[in-house]
């Protein structure tokens, strides 16, 4: 296995299109590292910038100890799994497992011993001998995987890996991949625009937008201290409640952005209490919680989540409360 380090780096089109701006990370000797963030946001170009699949055009990319900007894609010891399997359909899953390592000139008994840990730690040994068409989309993604483990790669990036399969899949291929990252101490790079598929497969998040850094850190770290309002409104479902208004008490009035989690606020039929009224719009109740949807006077939507099932109906008029011990505050 082997670090990543990213220095600066960019990457520009033609027509000066900004895809990427000023990517700075090192990823640790078998480490999990997760780019995130909304489609288009530079993440998928900035893995394909460590595959060689597109140049950088700003800064450098290092793979172990050496500096791979010039070095050709089949040279960077790297193994890449794709959205759509990349799968040859002419043959066999033995044959597409061997492909790379014959196309390396392998030797076949070091081909065979190679094929034969992937299939037992992936489970393949039943469907060597089938055709990616007679196989399930999760079935199709452990070959996609035992492709590239057979190569014993320094490093493995995923682009998307999860996104065709249908939820069931995704959660059981999320306990599969993070299980195979812990038996083979792999240093992974991997992207997804999923905030739960990267909460919970990543030791780490790189959360990006507009080709741009936001944060690097832990899912805790994420998800309990965002740096700005992007982050704050991305990570978590429902996203944070996010407030602008003036902070008042100052000799010059500061616009902030006041963000509560739908868990830290709370509304009450009880019209006593003190708080902003508002009028139920809708109730999503999704088994072992409730989604309350409120809109307040002036336009503004506020979700509040509750354990189990709640008694508010559409239409109920109720009074907004928070706990302020759980408030963020961004002046971005």
């Amino acid at each position: 296995m082997a670090k990543v380090v990213l220095k600066n780096v960019g990457k520009t089109y033609s027509g000066n299109v900004r895809a990427a701006s000023n990517v700075n990370v090192s990823v640790a000797d078998g480490e999990f590292l997760v780019l995130v963030g909304p489609s288009g946001c530079g993440k998928s170009t900035t893995l394909r910038m460590v595959a060689g699949l597109e140049a950088a055009t700003d800064g450098t990319i290092q793979i172990g100890e050496r500096i791979v900007n010039q070095v050709a894609p089949k040279d960077r010891d790297i193994a890449m799994v794709f959205q759509d399997y990349a799968l040859y359909p002419h043959m066999s899953v033995r044959r597409n497992l061997a492909f790379g390592l014959e196309r390396r000139k392998t030797e076949k008994i070091e081909i065979n011993r190679r094929i034969s840990e992937a299939a037992t730690l992936l489970g393949l040994n039943d469907l060597l001998d089938r055709k990616p068409g007679a196989l399930s989309g999760g079935q199709r993604q452990r070959v996609a995987l035992g492709r590239a483990i057979v190569r014993d790669p320094a490093v493995f990036l995923f682009d998307e890996p999860l996104s065709n399969l249908d939820a069931r899949l995704r959660v059981e291929m999320r306990a599969e991949l993070k299980a195979l990252h812990q038996r083979l101490g792999a240093t992974i790079l991997y992207v997804t625009h999923d905030q739960e598929e990267a909460m919970t497969l990543g030791d780490r998040l790189l959360v990006m937008h507009d080709g741009v850094v936001q944060q690097i850190g832990t899912p805790d770290e994420i998800y309990n201290h965002p740096a700005n309002r992007f982050v704050a409104g991305f990570l978590g479902t429902p996203p944070m409640n996010l407030f602008e208004g003036g902070v008042s008490g100052l000799e010059e009035k500061e616009m902030m952005t006041l963000g509560l989690r739908p868990d830290a606020i709370r509304l009450t039929l009880n019209m006593k209490e003190t708080g902003p009224t508002a009028v139920i719009r809708a109730v999503e109740f999704l088994g072992d919680c409730s989604d309350l949807h409120a809109v307040l006077e002036c336009g503004a939507t506020v979700v509040s989540r509750v354990s189990g099932k709640s008694d508010f109906k559409v239409g109920d008029s109720c009074v907004i409360t928070a706990d302020m011990n759980q408030a963020h505050w961004f002046a971005d």
